[in-house]
């Protein structure tokens, strides 16, 4: 498909051809690097995700600069060479991953091969990430093992930029409007970051994360750069203060870009309401910087080893996740820190190399596709199909019989239920055990509850029904009881009485002994997928209904599914401001943060000890207490889990 631009406002004084920007293949590396050293430990990096935001600067940059590169030099667009060139570019390198991957789960992560069944198709076409959105998929997973092909949400949002944004541009020129394309591109950026903020919710902010219409605007601001200074109307012959200029705002906004990735943090407010619009701006103007032929900027981001890491970007994005997620320290692998980092390491840069020299290149060279076709034409072509096949019908046949997750009924039940447990009614109106499901953010107004619509992660408000008690009862005698060889558990004395226990899947696990063990005594607040500060944000509903007044022990259960701050610590101890009992467990689990996150639990537990015990957790739990996810606690597991809580109420003072 071949289509006329029109004729052009401005015919450009010279042909306009896009020139080689070695510096932004070294911006590419500061940005692969935040990612990566994010997935590694967010507490290294708390903005390191924006790294994402900054390959989405880029790539509307290069994209809009080569579409009006092409309409400039002939007048014509053709939509399906442009494609073309964008699948040979992405596509041979993401089948080479998505064999790979489901080839290496089956043998050393079979638990990791159920939720590719329907993340690998997406993958495919470049949806991932709605998928994400419409199943209520975290950023960070509730259960199991973290889906294997989830960063790849990042890429189904720049393919379908890569669909619209190029026929867009076609109508723009058509209509002769070129002027208004920086105009047009600036308004939609403006459009997606008023609709993230609007958006956003406390909690868990993967639903406007992973948003095509919530996550554009670095895309646009990109588009909106490219369109209004194109790479090929720069001179280098400009005046010493000039340069100065230009020099010194590529360098102030690259700083502003790493202050970014220092400060923000992905359950920041602060990031989805401004912060990442910041970033995406100031990355514009590296961009601009870099992409001046009067910038010493550009050579310098240009040099080795940052173009080294830049070239490979791209591959260094698709491997280090799936590396990352099948090499799990505590779970995957019996190392320490260190040499597990080295070899997640290793393996992400050896198998990036691999395939930006065997994959990448050749495709983009056309070496790949001369030789298939030689060799196609010496095979007869039943042997040629059967070739292409083989590999497509064995990842077929491993996700079809892949085994499902075992996943404890009660962390399905809250993953499902359908709408938002109301605060409990003083304990004194009866027993049970409360269970707020699935996202469980609390509004600040407590005569208001949260009900999700078909698009996720959404929320509209609505009127809660009056305050009840979901009561969950207690699950039937096993064969064999739970913490078998353990000192029996007992009732709390009645003085101790009531405790409200907060937290995440963890304690929801544990609840049904809890409830068995203690009997009205104890008042579960716990979801699926909960972050921190919806953990807070629960605990504030709690303390502005006068609730919290009505319970001598609070147990806090947070840090699973997100970095604990020092922050946020402090927010909740002002919350427990009053309670004579404060019970805090650390984190069990095989996720980047949960070394900062027990950091924080203890610093803060050790700075109240008149009020707070610390529930050790990480260092009692063994594999046998546990599910196979290695997280939550299985009968045995939640027995000494109960346990803890039980001997922590006792040793504390009144």
């Amino acid at each position: 498909m071949v289509l006329t631009a029109g004729r052009p406002e401005a015919a450009p004084a010279r042909p306009a051809k896009l020139r080689k920007l070695p510096g932004l293949d070294g911006l590419r590396a500061i940005a692969v690097v935040a990612v990566i050293v994010f997935h590694l430990d967010p507490s290294w990096l708390p903005g390191g995700f924006l790294g994402v935001d900054v390959f989405f600067v880029i790539s509307g940059y290069l994209i809009t600069a080569l579409v009006i590169s092409e309409l400039d030099r002939t007048s014509t667009l053709s939509l399906r060479r442009f494609w073309t060139r964008r699948a040979r570019r992405l596509l041979p390198a993401l089948g080479f991953l998505l064999v790979s991957v489901t080839l290496v789960a089956a043998l050393v992560g079979r638990d990791a091969l159920g939720p590719m069944r329907g993340d690998l198709p997406a993958s495919v076409f470049y949806v991932l990430n709605w998928r994400l959105l419409f199943t209520h998929d975290s950023y960070a997973a509730s259960f199991g093992r973290p889906p294997l092909l989830q960063h790849l949400w990042s890429l189904s949002v720049e393919e379908q930029f890569y669909l619209l944004w190029p026929p867009a541009l076609l109508l723009l020129r058509r209509s002769r409007i070129r002027s208004r394309i920086a105009a047009v591109a600036l308004g939609g950026a403006a459009a997606s970051a008023a609709l993230m903020a609007l958006l956003y919710r406390a909690g868990d902010p993967s639903g406007v994360y992973f948003g095509t219409d919530t996550h554009a605007e670095g895309l646009l601001i990109g588009c909106a750069l490219a369109a209004a200074v194109p790479p090929w109307r720069m001179t280098a012959a400009v005046a010493p203060t000039a340069r100065k200029v230009l020099e010194y705002s590529g360098v102030v906004a690259l700083a502003v870009v790493v202050a970014g990735l220092i400060v923000l943090g992905f359950d920041s407010a602060a990031t989805y309401r401004g912060g990442m619009v910041v970033v995406d701006v100031a990355t514009a103007v590296v961009v601009a910087t870099v992409a001046h032929p009067a910038s010493r900027l550009g050579a310098l981001l240009g040099r080795q080893p940052l173009r080294w890491l830049g070239l490979r970007s791209y591959s260094l994005y698709l491997w280090h996740w799936p590396i990352f997620e099948l090499t799990r320290p505590g779970a995957d692998l019996a190392w320490p820190t260190l040499p597990d980092v080295v070899l997640r390491v290793a393996l992400t840069g050896a198998a990036a190399e691999l395939t930006y020299r065997y994959i990448e290149q050749p495709w983009r060279d056309g070496r790949a596709q001369f030789a298939l076709r030689v060799r196609a034409a010496s095979l007869p072509r039943p042997q040629v199909v059967a070739a292409a096949a083989l590999p497509v019908a064995l990842v077929v046949l491993l996700l079809a019989t892949a085994p499902g997750a075992a996943e404890p009924a009660i962390l399905s039940e809250g993953a499902t239920a359908a709408a938002h447990t109301p605060l409990p009614p003083p304990p004194s109106t009866g027993p049970g055990t409360a269970v707020a499901p699935r996202p469980s953010t609390a509004p600040d107004d407590p005569s208001q509850d949260t009900v999700f619509d078909p698009h996720p992660f959404r929320p509209v408000t609505t009127t809660a029904a009056p305050p009840t008690t979901t009561t969950v009862a207690p699950p039937p005698p096993a064969p064999t009881p739970p913490g078998a060889g353990l000192p029996p558990l007992g009732p709390l004395p009645a003085a101790d009485q009531p405790v409200l226990a907060i937290g995440d899947s963890v304690l929801l696990a544990a609840s049904p002994t809890m409830n068995a063990t203690f009997g009205p005594a104890v008042t579960v607040d716990a979801a699926v997928g909960r972050q921190v500060s919806a953990g807070i944000t629960r605990l504030t509903a709690y303390r502005q209904t006068g609730a919290l007044a009505h319970y001598k022990t609070v147990v806090i259960d947070l840090g699973t599914n997100g970095l604990f701050t020092p922050t946020q610590f402090a927010q909740m101890t002002a919350l427990l401001a009053g309670v004579p009992r404060v019970v805090v467990f650390d984190v069990h689990a095989a996720r980047s943060w949960a070394a900062a996150s027990n950091d924080t639990i203890t610093a803060g537990v050790a700075a109240h000890p008149a009020q707070m015990k610390l529930a050790d957790w990480n260092a009692t739990v063994t594999p046998p207490m546990l599910y196979s996810d290695g997280i939550h606690p299985n009968p045995t597991g939640s027995a000494v889990y109960t346990r803890l809580i039980e001997k922590a109420v006792l040793a504390a003072p009144a």
